[in-house]
């Protein structure tokens, strides 16, 4: 996927420096996007999974789906991690 660069405006102006310096400002950006959308993936995300039911999507909370499994194991003598 080619990414088309916009040609910003007065770069017939920009000697080398400023054109060097707009790649790296460029590529900062192009980073912090990434940072920013791995830290939201992470930490801000809200608990749910997504699902299609009857052609539509739906969404179930993970706590809710968690509850439902204690809820059960509970009858079948609790929930044991190791």
């Amino acid at each position: 996927m080619p990414v088309r660069r916009r040609r910003r405006r007065g770069a017939e102006q920009l000697g080398r420096q400023g054109r060097e310096h707009e790649v790296v400002r460029r590529r900062e950006v192009r980073a912090d996007v990434h940072r920013r959308r791995r830290r939201v993936a992470v930490a801000e995300a809200p608990a749910v999974i997504m699902r299609r039911r009857h052609g539509r999507m739906e969404q179930r909370h993970v706590g809710a789906i968690a509850a439902r499994r204690h809820e059960v194991a509970a009858v079948h003598g609790g929930v044991h991690r190791t």
